[in-house]
């Protein structure tokens, strides 16, 4: 990934680690995915106690294991800071096992697993359920979990770019493909449904490594624990102690991620309204539950839970919102000694307006700026200038049209025919071109948002 290094990295996306921290950083991210195979049903009745005294001894250990964790990360040194889960994973197993939270049959349980054993396919059976509901249902999940997946790589590529103001699409696709093909595997092998682990990338933030060697590394992990029933059995009676503590930590820095997300674009009245109504449907879920069972069958599975809930009005008010996306202003110039300064104040309005970061702004001051200072030295050959732009939340055009009678003295990569666009070379602009025709000129210029 392309970008500048952001300061806070100790090692980044291309940069691979040494052995001994890149294996630890694998077992780390091991702990924080294996969450899925940790049932806390099985540690309460293991541990024969009530569930009020489980909770409080619970919440104890998993709040020990969030302080060591946020403390490490903060007072610590970057050799600390890049373990910072695994040695609150690890003070928190000592807590819980000083504590006599691990229950006896519970190491019973780990001593009776094999060291070595491979995975057994003796389960495998595939049959197709005639209930259409359950298709929905599939759909909604897998639509949400694309969502969680675009979000996940777009927090990874900001993590990894200084610079980053936007989503890389191609990254994306190969990501969501990625994502899809590893579900794909999980289920004809029988085993569930396979998604990003967002709790994933908020370590690598939290810990500042985004190395993609952690993830060959992972591989290993989960491959020596499907061949190694001990190991597995071991991460279940560990973990289910401590997994709350280190998933808060994690949670933290991903909302942290999210929130900055937000922030990269400018909230205009749509954006404001699809975040606030989306937070708002998810949160007010808890309070009226119930609303779900009024609903149509068809239409339950679209409000099972605030997540669901959110995800819905979030992506129904975008598209909603998508009418009138295409935003278009026109600036007539008539004293062209002031085109600079009418033209700026004009795109500062409409930025406004239309929710442009103030980067995307200067860029395109500094493009128009260029071309009217190049053409500038023959001010007496032209007569008003018009201005058009045109602004779709993906790419800002502006459109420069004048009657002239002298030639355009910018710096152009080929030279120009009438009636044959040109290409220019204009700093700020992904593309800019020049068409001639007779006693007119029209500039295009293209900026990403």
């Amino acid at each position: 990934m392309r970008g500048a290094r952001p300061p806070a990295l100790i090692y980044a996306v291309d940069e691979r680690p040494p052995a001994a921290p890149l294996v630890l950083l694998g077992l780390q991210h091991m702990a924080i995915v294996a969450s899925s195979l940790v049932v806390p049903v099985f540690v309460a009745r293991a541990a024969g106690v009530d569930s009020a005294t489980l909770a409080a001894i619970v919440f104890g250990i998993g709040l020990a294991t969030f302080g060591v964790a946020a403390a490490v990360s903060v007072f610590g040194g970057p050799a600390f800071r890049l373990y910072a889960a695994l040695i609150g994973m690890a003070a928190g197993v000592v807590l819980a096992a000083s504590l006599g939270a691990i229950a006896p049959d519970g190491w019973r349980h780990l001593d009776a697993e094999p060291w070595l054993a491979l995975p057994r396919l003796g389960h495998l059976t595939w049959t197709i359920s005639p209930d259409p509901t359950l298709l929905l249902a599939f759909g909604l999940a897998a639509f949400a979990a694309t969502l969680k997946t675009i979000g996940a790589v777009s927090t990874a590529q900001r993590l990894n770019d200084a610079d980053w103001s936007r989503p890389d699409a191609g990254n994306l696709r190969r990501g969501v493909f990625g994502d899809g093909l590893a579900s794909i595997c999980a289920g004809l092998l029988g085993s569930t449904g396979q998604n990003s682990a967002t709790s994933a990338v908020g370590i690598s933030g939290a810990t500042g490594a985004t190395s993609r060697w952690i993830a060959l590394t992972l591989a290993g992990w989960l491959a020596a624990m499907a061949c190694m029933p001990k190991l597995a059995a071991l991460f279940e009676l560990m973990l289910g102690m401590v997994l709350g503590g280190v998933l808060a930590f994690a949670a933290i820095y991903m909302v942290a991620n999210g929130i900055e997300l937000i922030g990269s674009r400018v909230l205009d009245r749509r954006r404001a309204l699809v975040v606030g109504a989306a937070i708002i449907a998810a949160t007010s879920f808890r309070a009226m539950p119930e609303l779900a069972l009024a609903l149509p069958v068809a239409l339950q599975p679209f409000a099972s839970s605030g997540l669901a809930l959110g995800m819905v009005v979030a992506v129904v008010l975008n598209l909603v919102f998508r009418i009138g996306i295409h935003r278009r202003a026109r600036l007539v110039v008539a004293d062209l000694s002031q085109a600079e300064r009418e033209i700026a104040a004009f795109l500062a309005v409409q930025a406004g307006l239309w929710g442009l970061r103030q980067e995307l702004l200067a860029r395109a001051v500094l493009a128009l700026g260029h071309l009217l200072r190049c053409d500038g030295a023959a001010p007496q050959g032209h007569s008003r200038l018009t201005v058009e732009a045109s602004y779709d939340e993906l790419r800002l055009v502006l459109f420069l049209r004048r009657a002239t009678t002298v030639p355009v003295l910018v710096p152009a990569e080929r030279p120009s025919s009438p009636g044959r666009a040109m290409t220019l070379q204009v700093p700020g602009a992904e593309l800019a071109t020049m068409q001639r025709a007779v006693g007119s000129v029209c500039l295009r210029l293209e900026l990403d948002a």
